[in-house]
Protein backbone atom coordinates (compact mmCIF):
# COMPACT_ATOMS: atom_id res chain seq x y z
CA UNK A 1 0.00 0.00 0.00
CA UNK A 2 1.14 3.58 -0.62
CA UNK A 3 2.38 5.18 2.56
CA UNK A 4 0.96 8.57 1.57
CA UNK A 5 -2.52 7.06 1.27
CA UNK A 6 -2.22 5.38 4.67
CA UNK A 7 -1.07 8.63 6.29
CA UNK A 8 -4.03 10.48 4.78
CA UNK A 9 -6.67 7.86 5.65
CA UNK A 10 -5.33 7.29 9.17
CA UNK A 11 -5.16 11.05 9.72
CA UNK A 12 -1.57 10.88 10.89
CA UNK A 13 -0.51 14.17 12.44
CA UNK A 14 3.26 13.86 12.18
CA UNK A 15 5.08 12.12 9.34
CA UNK A 16 8.67 12.55 8.12
CA UNK A 17 10.67 10.86 5.36
CA UNK A 18 14.41 11.19 6.04
CA UNK A 19 15.60 10.78 2.45
CA UNK A 20 19.29 10.87 3.27
CA UNK A 21 19.11 8.16 5.93
CA UNK A 22 16.28 6.32 4.11
CA UNK A 23 14.06 6.18 7.21
CA UNK A 24 10.36 7.01 7.64
CA UNK A 25 8.96 8.27 10.95
CA UNK A 26 5.22 8.31 11.78
CA UNK A 27 3.73 9.69 14.99
CA UNK A 28 0.52 7.71 15.56
CA UNK A 29 -1.11 8.82 18.80
CA UNK A 30 1.50 8.43 21.52
CA UNK A 31 3.57 5.92 19.51
CA UNK A 32 6.47 6.60 17.17
CA UNK A 33 6.65 4.17 14.23
CA UNK A 34 9.89 3.82 12.29
CA UNK A 35 10.40 2.12 8.89
CA UNK A 36 13.67 1.64 6.99
CA UNK A 37 13.66 1.45 3.19
CA UNK A 38 14.70 -1.97 1.94
CA UNK A 39 14.08 -3.60 5.33
CA UNK A 40 11.26 -5.74 6.77
CA UNK A 41 12.00 -4.52 10.28
CA UNK A 42 9.94 -1.77 11.92
CA UNK A 43 9.69 -0.40 15.43
CA UNK A 44 6.49 0.71 17.14
CA UNK A 45 7.33 2.51 20.35
CA UNK A 46 9.83 0.21 22.05
CA UNK A 47 8.67 -2.95 20.28
CA UNK A 48 10.31 -4.50 17.26
CA UNK A 49 8.35 -6.25 14.47
CA UNK A 50 9.08 -7.99 11.19
CA UNK A 51 6.80 -7.52 8.17
CA UNK A 52 6.24 -10.02 5.38
CA UNK A 53 8.30 -8.03 2.85
CA UNK A 54 10.54 -4.95 2.83
CA UNK A 55 9.46 -1.34 2.55
CA UNK A 56 10.21 -0.10 -0.99
CA UNK A 57 10.56 3.21 -2.84
CA UNK A 58 9.21 3.13 -6.41
CA UNK A 59 8.42 6.01 -8.78
CA UNK A 60 8.67 8.60 -6.00
CA UNK A 61 6.32 6.66 -3.70
CA UNK A 62 7.01 4.72 -0.51
CA UNK A 63 5.16 1.38 -0.34
CA UNK A 64 4.68 -0.60 2.88
CA UNK A 65 3.51 -4.24 3.13
CA UNK A 66 -0.24 -4.53 3.67
CA UNK A 67 0.24 -6.67 6.79
CA UNK A 68 1.26 -3.45 8.53
CA UNK A 69 -2.50 -2.80 8.74
CA UNK A 70 -2.89 -6.11 10.58
CA UNK A 71 -0.31 -4.86 13.05
CA UNK A 72 -2.34 -1.71 13.67
CA UNK A 73 -5.39 -3.90 14.32
CA UNK A 74 -3.46 -6.20 16.67
CA UNK A 75 -3.37 -9.20 14.33
CA UNK A 76 -0.94 -11.79 13.07
CA UNK A 77 2.42 -10.11 13.69
CA UNK A 78 4.87 -11.41 16.25
CA UNK A 79 6.62 -8.99 18.59
CA UNK A 80 10.24 -10.13 18.44
CA UNK A 81 11.81 -8.18 21.27
CA UNK A 82 11.45 -5.19 23.55
CA UNK A 83 14.10 -2.65 22.64
CA UNK A 84 14.26 -1.05 26.08
CA UNK A 85 15.34 -4.10 28.05
CA UNK A 86 15.95 -6.76 25.36
CA UNK A 87 13.44 -9.05 27.11
CA UNK A 88 11.56 -11.52 24.94
CA UNK A 89 7.82 -10.89 24.72
CA UNK A 90 6.70 -13.55 22.30
CA UNK A 91 8.76 -15.53 19.86
CA UNK A 92 7.90 -18.21 17.29
CA UNK A 93 9.29 -21.67 18.04
CA UNK A 94 12.79 -22.06 16.59
CA UNK A 95 13.01 -24.11 13.41
CA UNK A 96 15.90 -26.34 12.38
CA UNK A 97 19.08 -24.40 11.52
CA UNK A 98 19.53 -23.69 7.83
CA UNK A 99 22.12 -26.03 6.37
CA UNK A 100 25.27 -24.52 4.97
CA UNK A 101 25.36 -24.68 1.20
CA UNK A 102 27.73 -23.91 -1.66
CA UNK A 103 25.34 -22.39 -4.19
CA UNK A 104 27.66 -21.80 -7.13
CA UNK A 105 31.23 -21.94 -8.41
CA UNK A 106 32.69 -19.37 -10.81
CA UNK A 107 36.13 -18.58 -12.17
CA UNK A 108 37.81 -15.61 -13.86
CA UNK A 109 41.09 -15.62 -15.79
CA UNK A 110 43.23 -12.49 -15.32
CA UNK A 111 46.64 -11.63 -16.73
CA UNK A 112 48.34 -12.25 -13.37
CA UNK A 113 46.13 -14.87 -11.74
CA UNK A 114 43.03 -17.03 -11.88
CA UNK A 115 40.24 -16.33 -9.41
CA UNK A 116 37.86 -19.07 -8.27
CA UNK A 117 34.78 -17.99 -6.32
CA UNK A 118 32.57 -20.29 -4.25
CA UNK A 119 29.22 -18.57 -3.57
CA UNK A 120 27.63 -19.71 -0.28
CA UNK A 121 24.35 -19.07 1.53
CA UNK A 122 26.09 -18.21 4.83
CA UNK A 123 29.63 -17.77 6.04
CA UNK A 124 31.13 -21.29 6.05
CA UNK A 125 34.41 -22.00 7.85
CA UNK A 126 36.67 -24.27 5.81
CA UNK A 127 40.01 -25.95 6.18
CA UNK A 128 42.69 -26.86 3.70
CA UNK A 129 43.42 -30.58 3.84
CA UNK A 130 46.40 -32.64 2.73
CA UNK A 131 46.57 -33.02 -1.03
CA UNK A 132 46.78 -36.38 -2.75
CA UNK A 133 49.28 -35.16 -5.33
CA UNK A 134 51.47 -32.18 -6.20
CA UNK A 135 49.57 -29.27 -7.70
CA UNK A 136 46.29 -30.20 -6.00
CA UNK A 137 44.45 -27.86 -3.59
CA UNK A 138 41.82 -29.43 -1.32
CA UNK A 139 39.33 -27.43 0.74
CA UNK A 140 36.93 -29.19 3.11
CA UNK A 141 33.57 -27.69 4.15
CA UNK A 142 31.98 -29.48 7.11
CA UNK A 143 28.18 -29.85 7.38
CA UNK A 144 27.76 -28.35 3.93
CA UNK A 145 25.59 -29.27 0.95
CA UNK A 146 26.06 -28.66 -2.78
CA UNK A 147 23.87 -29.45 -5.78
CA UNK A 148 26.64 -29.16 -8.38
CA UNK A 149 28.40 -32.31 -9.52
CA UNK A 150 31.41 -31.14 -11.56
CA UNK A 151 34.01 -31.27 -12.82
CA UNK A 152 34.24 -27.63 -13.85
CA UNK A 153 36.83 -27.33 -16.61
CA UNK A 154 39.12 -24.27 -16.48
CA UNK A 155 42.24 -25.11 -18.55
CA UNK A 156 43.71 -21.58 -18.58
CA UNK A 157 47.28 -22.63 -17.85
CA UNK A 158 46.95 -21.92 -14.12
CA UNK A 159 44.06 -24.21 -13.18
CA UNK A 160 43.01 -27.39 -14.94
CA UNK A 161 39.67 -28.08 -13.32
CA UNK A 162 37.58 -27.94 -10.15
CA UNK A 163 36.37 -31.26 -8.73
CA UNK A 164 33.50 -31.70 -6.27
CA UNK A 165 33.52 -34.62 -3.81
CA UNK A 166 30.51 -35.04 -1.53
CA UNK A 167 30.85 -36.92 1.76
CA UNK A 168 28.38 -37.92 4.48
CA UNK A 169 29.49 -34.96 6.57
CA UNK A 170 30.38 -32.27 4.04
CA UNK A 171 32.00 -31.33 0.74
CA UNK A 172 35.54 -31.43 -0.62
CA UNK A 173 36.41 -28.88 -3.31
CA UNK A 174 39.49 -29.99 -5.23
CA UNK A 175 41.37 -27.65 -7.55
CA UNK A 176 43.88 -29.24 -9.90
CA UNK A 177 46.47 -26.66 -10.91
CA UNK A 178 48.53 -26.46 -14.09
CA UNK A 179 52.14 -25.68 -14.97
CA UNK A 180 51.87 -21.87 -14.62
CA UNK A 181 50.58 -22.02 -11.03
CA UNK A 182 52.96 -20.58 -8.40
CA UNK A 183 51.09 -19.72 -5.18
CA UNK A 184 47.60 -19.06 -3.81
CA UNK A 185 45.64 -16.68 -1.58
CA UNK A 186 42.45 -17.70 0.24
CA UNK A 187 39.74 -15.46 1.66
CA UNK A 188 36.36 -16.27 3.22
CA UNK A 189 33.96 -13.31 3.43
CA UNK A 190 31.98 -13.18 6.69
CA UNK A 191 29.37 -10.75 5.34
CA UNK A 192 26.98 -10.70 2.40
CA UNK A 193 27.55 -11.68 -0.33
CA UNK A 194 29.04 -14.73 1.41
CA UNK A 195 31.77 -16.42 -0.61
CA UNK A 196 35.15 -18.07 -0.53
CA UNK A 197 37.72 -16.60 -2.93
CA UNK A 198 40.75 -18.55 -4.14
CA UNK A 199 43.34 -16.59 -6.13
CA UNK A 200 45.90 -18.71 -7.99
CA UNK A 201 48.91 -16.66 -9.08
CA UNK A 202 51.11 -17.46 -12.07
CA UNK A 203 54.70 -18.67 -11.99
CA UNK A 204 57.58 -16.32 -12.82
CA UNK A 205 58.98 -18.84 -15.30
CA UNK A 206 58.72 -17.09 -18.67
CA UNK A 207 60.35 -18.17 -21.88
CA UNK A 208 63.74 -16.46 -22.26
CA UNK A 209 62.94 -15.29 -25.78
CA UNK A 210 59.90 -13.32 -24.56
CA UNK A 211 60.68 -9.93 -22.96
CA UNK A 212 59.52 -9.56 -19.37
CA UNK A 213 56.44 -7.33 -19.30
CA UNK A 214 56.13 -6.79 -15.55
CA UNK A 215 56.33 -3.02 -16.03
CA UNK A 216 53.02 -3.15 -17.92
CA UNK A 217 51.38 -4.76 -14.90
CA UNK A 218 52.26 -1.92 -12.55
CA UNK A 219 49.86 0.82 -11.52
CA UNK A 220 50.40 3.55 -14.10
CA UNK A 221 47.01 5.26 -14.52
CA UNK A 222 44.67 6.39 -11.74
CA UNK A 223 41.27 8.03 -12.22
CA UNK A 224 40.20 10.48 -9.50
CA UNK A 225 36.48 11.21 -9.45
CA UNK A 226 35.27 14.36 -7.68
CA UNK A 227 31.64 13.60 -6.83
CA UNK A 228 28.64 15.62 -8.01
CA UNK A 229 29.19 18.94 -9.87
CA UNK A 230 27.30 21.46 -11.97
CA UNK A 231 23.56 21.28 -11.37
CA UNK A 232 24.16 18.62 -8.71
CA UNK A 233 25.60 20.29 -5.57
CA UNK A 234 25.63 17.09 -3.52
CA UNK A 235 25.25 17.49 0.23
CA UNK A 236 24.91 21.03 1.59
CA UNK A 237 26.27 21.78 5.05
CA UNK A 238 26.38 24.66 7.49
CA UNK A 239 26.54 28.08 5.83
CA UNK A 240 25.67 26.62 2.44
CA UNK A 241 28.96 24.72 2.09
CA UNK A 242 28.50 22.47 -0.96
CA UNK A 243 29.92 18.99 -1.34
CA UNK A 244 30.76 19.47 -5.03
CA UNK A 245 33.24 22.26 -4.26
CA UNK A 246 34.88 20.60 -1.28
CA UNK A 247 35.54 17.30 -3.04
CA UNK A 248 36.81 18.99 -6.21
CA UNK A 249 39.44 20.85 -4.17
CA UNK A 250 40.52 17.61 -2.46
CA UNK A 251 40.60 15.76 -5.79
CA UNK A 252 42.84 18.41 -7.37
CA UNK A 253 45.28 18.27 -4.45
CA UNK A 254 45.32 14.48 -4.64
CA UNK A 255 46.00 14.52 -8.39
CA UNK A 256 49.04 16.77 -7.91
CA UNK A 257 50.47 14.47 -5.23
CA UNK A 258 49.97 11.33 -7.31
CA UNK A 259 51.60 12.79 -10.40
CA UNK A 260 54.50 14.36 -8.51
CA UNK A 261 55.31 11.60 -6.01
CA UNK A 262 54.25 8.38 -7.75
CA UNK A 263 54.92 9.49 -11.34
CA UNK A 264 51.61 8.04 -12.50
CA UNK A 265 49.16 9.37 -15.06
CA UNK A 266 46.15 10.93 -13.34
CA UNK A 267 42.83 11.48 -15.09
CA UNK A 268 40.12 13.50 -13.37
CA UNK A 269 36.50 12.84 -14.31
CA UNK A 270 35.94 16.56 -13.83
CA UNK A 271 38.39 19.38 -13.15
CA UNK A 272 35.78 22.15 -12.95
CA UNK A 273 32.22 22.70 -11.76
CA UNK A 274 30.37 20.61 -14.34
CA UNK A 275 27.79 17.82 -14.29
CA UNK A 276 29.05 14.34 -15.22
CA UNK A 277 26.66 11.37 -15.28
CA UNK A 278 27.30 8.42 -12.97
CA UNK A 279 27.82 6.04 -15.89
CA UNK A 280 30.25 8.39 -17.65
CA UNK A 281 32.57 8.45 -14.65
CA UNK A 282 33.47 4.75 -14.77
CA UNK A 283 33.40 4.84 -18.58
CA UNK A 284 36.21 7.40 -18.41
CA UNK A 285 38.21 4.99 -16.25
CA UNK A 286 37.56 2.01 -18.51
CA UNK A 287 38.29 3.90 -21.74
CA UNK A 288 41.64 5.02 -20.35
CA UNK A 289 42.48 1.53 -19.07
CA UNK A 290 42.91 2.89 -15.56
CA UNK A 291 44.47 0.72 -12.88
CA UNK A 292 42.57 2.35 -9.97
CA UNK A 293 39.36 4.38 -9.59
CA UNK A 294 38.86 6.57 -6.51
CA UNK A 295 35.64 8.57 -6.08
CA UNK A 296 35.65 11.35 -3.46
CA UNK A 297 32.53 12.51 -1.60
CA UNK A 298 31.43 14.24 1.61
CA UNK A 299 28.62 12.91 3.81
CA UNK A 300 25.46 14.33 5.41
CA UNK A 301 23.20 13.37 8.31
CA UNK A 302 20.27 15.16 9.93
CA UNK A 303 21.85 14.26 13.25
CA UNK A 304 24.55 16.94 13.44
CA UNK A 305 26.51 14.90 15.98
CA UNK A 306 27.27 12.20 13.40
CA UNK A 307 30.95 12.27 12.48
CA UNK A 308 33.70 10.37 10.72
CA UNK A 309 34.94 9.10 7.39
CA UNK A 310 34.33 5.78 5.68
CA UNK A 311 35.46 4.03 2.51
CA UNK A 312 33.09 1.97 0.34
CA UNK A 313 33.45 -0.69 -2.31
CA UNK A 314 30.78 -2.05 -4.65
CA UNK A 315 28.46 -4.84 -3.53
CA UNK A 316 24.90 -5.83 -4.36
CA UNK A 317 24.26 -5.89 -0.59
CA UNK A 318 24.68 -3.00 1.85
CA UNK A 319 26.83 -3.66 4.91
CA UNK A 320 24.29 -1.88 7.14
CA UNK A 321 21.35 0.55 7.07
CA UNK A 322 23.67 3.55 7.11
CA UNK A 323 25.59 2.25 4.09
CA UNK A 324 22.29 1.65 2.28
CA UNK A 325 21.20 5.21 3.05
CA UNK A 326 24.48 6.75 1.88
CA UNK A 327 24.29 4.81 -1.40
CA UNK A 328 20.67 5.91 -1.90
CA UNK A 329 21.67 9.55 -1.42
CA UNK A 330 24.67 9.35 -3.76
CA UNK A 331 22.62 7.42 -6.34
CA UNK A 332 19.87 10.07 -6.17
CA UNK A 333 21.75 12.15 -8.75
CA UNK A 334 20.28 9.82 -11.39
CA UNK A 335 17.15 12.00 -11.26
CA UNK A 336 19.18 14.78 -12.90
CA UNK A 337 20.28 12.58 -15.79
CA UNK A 338 18.51 12.02 -19.10
CA UNK A 339 15.81 9.36 -19.34
CA UNK A 340 17.95 6.96 -21.37
CA UNK A 341 20.66 6.96 -18.72
CA UNK A 342 18.10 6.56 -15.93
CA UNK A 343 16.58 3.55 -17.68
CA UNK A 344 19.97 1.91 -18.25
CA UNK A 345 20.92 2.27 -14.58
CA UNK A 346 17.54 1.00 -13.35
CA UNK A 347 17.95 -2.07 -15.56
CA UNK A 348 21.17 -3.12 -13.84
CA UNK A 349 20.71 -6.73 -12.73
CA UNK A 350 22.36 -6.34 -9.35
CA UNK A 351 21.96 -10.02 -8.53
CA UNK A 352 24.16 -10.90 -11.51
CA UNK A 353 26.96 -8.49 -10.66
CA UNK A 354 30.30 -10.21 -10.18
CA UNK A 355 32.82 -7.72 -8.87
CA UNK A 356 36.02 -9.31 -10.14
CA UNK A 357 38.16 -6.81 -8.24
CA UNK A 358 36.39 -7.06 -4.90
CA UNK A 359 39.45 -8.34 -3.03
CA UNK A 360 41.64 -5.60 -4.46
CA UNK A 361 39.00 -2.95 -3.74
CA UNK A 362 38.78 -4.11 -0.12
CA UNK A 363 42.57 -3.95 0.21
CA UNK A 364 42.67 -0.46 -1.34
CA UNK A 365 39.89 0.68 1.00
CA UNK A 366 41.82 -0.70 3.97
CA UNK A 367 44.97 1.21 3.02
CA UNK A 368 43.02 4.47 2.70
CA UNK A 369 41.17 3.94 6.00
CA UNK A 370 44.46 3.24 7.79
CA UNK A 371 46.07 6.46 6.55
CA UNK A 372 42.97 8.64 6.97
CA UNK A 373 42.80 7.45 10.57
CA UNK A 374 46.43 8.29 11.30
CA UNK A 375 46.66 11.57 9.39
CA UNK A 376 43.33 13.31 10.08
CA UNK A 377 41.39 14.12 13.24
CA UNK A 378 38.19 12.46 11.97
CA UNK A 379 37.00 9.23 13.61
CA UNK A 380 36.97 6.17 11.37
CA UNK A 381 33.71 4.44 10.47
CA UNK A 382 35.70 1.75 8.67
CA UNK A 383 35.21 -0.10 5.40
CA UNK A 384 31.65 -0.56 4.14
CA UNK A 385 29.94 -1.78 0.98
CA UNK A 386 26.74 -0.98 -0.92
CA UNK A 387 25.21 -0.51 -4.39
CA UNK A 388 26.94 2.61 -5.66
CA UNK A 389 26.04 3.29 -9.29
CA UNK A 390 29.24 5.31 -9.71
CA UNK A 391 31.34 2.19 -9.00
CA UNK A 392 29.31 -0.13 -11.22
CA UNK A 393 31.10 -1.32 -14.34
CA UNK A 394 34.62 -0.37 -13.24
CA UNK A 395 37.12 -2.89 -14.64
CA UNK A 396 39.69 -2.15 -11.95
CA UNK A 397 39.81 -1.83 -8.14
CA UNK A 398 37.37 0.96 -7.27
CA UNK A 399 36.42 2.68 -4.02
CA UNK A 400 34.31 5.62 -2.86
CA UNK A 401 35.70 7.76 -0.02
CA UNK A 402 33.29 9.73 2.19
CA UNK A 403 35.78 12.17 3.73
CA UNK A 404 33.56 13.50 6.53
CA UNK A 405 30.17 15.02 7.41
CA UNK A 406 29.26 18.48 6.10
CA UNK A 407 26.31 18.36 8.51
CA UNK A 408 28.64 18.25 11.51
CA UNK A 409 29.77 21.81 12.43
CA UNK A 410 33.25 20.70 13.50
CA UNK A 411 33.91 18.60 10.41
CA UNK A 412 32.31 21.17 8.08
CA UNK A 413 34.72 23.81 9.36
CA UNK A 414 37.61 21.40 8.81
CA UNK A 415 36.42 20.43 5.30
CA UNK A 416 36.06 24.08 4.29
CA UNK A 417 39.69 24.88 5.12
CA UNK A 418 42.18 24.65 2.20
CA UNK A 419 44.84 23.47 4.67
CA UNK A 420 42.58 20.65 5.86
CA UNK A 421 41.66 19.72 2.29
CA UNK A 422 45.37 19.25 1.57
CA UNK A 423 45.66 17.13 4.71
CA UNK A 424 42.83 14.84 3.56
CA UNK A 425 44.32 14.62 0.06
CA UNK A 426 47.66 13.62 1.60
CA UNK A 427 45.99 10.88 3.68
CA UNK A 428 44.22 9.42 0.62
CA UNK A 429 47.47 9.69 -1.35
CA UNK A 430 49.36 7.75 1.33
CA UNK A 431 46.67 5.07 1.23
CA UNK A 432 46.94 4.72 -2.56
CA UNK A 433 50.74 4.73 -2.30
CA UNK A 434 50.67 1.92 0.28
CA UNK A 435 48.33 -0.15 -1.89
CA UNK A 436 50.54 0.42 -4.96
CA UNK A 437 53.62 -0.75 -3.08
CA UNK A 438 51.82 -3.87 -1.83
CA UNK A 439 50.41 -4.69 -5.26
CA UNK A 440 53.66 -4.26 -7.15
CA UNK A 441 55.57 -6.25 -4.54
CA UNK A 442 53.38 -9.22 -5.46
CA UNK A 443 54.41 -8.84 -9.11
CA UNK A 444 58.03 -9.32 -8.10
Amino acid sequence: IKLDEYVKEAQIEKYRFDYVRQKIYIQSGDQLIRFVLGSRDITVGENYYKLSSPVIFFESQVYIPSDFLDLKEGKNLVIQKNLSDNSTLTKPPPGPPAKQKIEGIRFFTHSTHTRIVLDTNVYIPYRETESDSEGMIKLYFDNTAIDLTGPIIVNDGVAKDIQIRKTDSGVNIIINTDSKYKYKKLLGLKYKPYRVIIDLYKTDAISSNIPLQSEDMRIKTIVIDAGHGGKDPGAIGDGGLQEKGVVLSIAKELAVLLEKELKVKVIMTRSKDEFISLRKRTEIANENKADLFVSIHANFNYNKNTRGFEVYYLSRYASDDEARAVAAFENGVIKLEDQKTQDSVRNILWDLISNQFENESIELAGCIVKNMKSKTSFPSNGIKHAKFFVLYGATMPAVLVEVGYLSNPVEAKFLKSPYSQKKIALAIFEGIKEYKIRYEKKLN
